[in-house]
């Protein structure tokens, strides 16, 4: 929804970091296919490799974010990693718009296809967003909408979200970029045209 989502229209929320600290944001359900472990152990390099002084939000709930908080407790990063729970759906905007990058660490599952719709609205929010090549995010994730990285490769991940956190002019053009993208390709009307469409092509 391009008028919930929109990174002019936001209200940044309490608890987080100062404005000016780079903020990775990520939405989940916490469950096995969202690629948490990978995201804890990318942000454990870019924090003890790289010195990066970037938090991380965590949107939302599920049966894995307990055993997430007490890795991240283990790793000494519990003070950088804001965990706000479950967010009504017309308020995760503030949340996401509050960041500088957004993360899609998808993992290799057998028979899993991925296409997920929290890449859509992060690119709503105006962020830029390093994924996992997998699935459809190979696709909606070209050169001027963010990053691509291998499937578990950590130090690949770290690194696509430092080039974002180190360079907040990239990061605010790419994600400009990813946001017209998607007002002009991916709305729901959009899509909905795009069904209709097909519809009409098979009677």
């Amino acid at each position: 929804d391009e008028e919930l989502f929109n990174p002019d229209n936001f209200d940044r929320p309490e608890g987080l970091p100062p404005e000016d600290i780079p903020l990775i944001g990520f939405t989940s359900t916490f469950r096995p296919w969202h690629g948490t472990e990978d995201l804890l152990n990318a942000f454990k390099v870019l924090v003890d490799q790289f010195q990066s002084p970037a938090h991380l939000l965590c949107i939302g709930d599920g049966p894995e974010k307990s055993r997430f908080q007490e890795v991240a407790s283990q790793y000494g990063l519990s003070d950088r990693i804001h965990c706000p729970g479950n967010i009504p759906h017309d308020e995760v905007n503030n949340w996401l718009s509050s960041c500088s990058v957004a993360v899609a660490p998808y993992p290799q599952l057998d028979e899993f296809w991925f296409s997920p719709i929290k890449i859509f609205e992060y690119f709503c929010c105006g962020l830029p967003v390093v994924g996992s090549e997998v699935g459809q995010v190979r696709d909606l994730i070209p050169p001027d909408h963010g990053d691509l990285v291998p499937i578990g490769e950590i130090e690949s991940m770290a690194l696509g979200l430092k080039k974002y956190l180190d360079d907040p002019d990239t990061a605010r053009r790419i994600g400009e970029n990813a946001r017209r993208w998607v007002l002009a390709n991916a709305t729901w009307k959009i899509r909905a045209s795009q069904v209709l469409e097909l519809i009409e092509e098979v009677r």
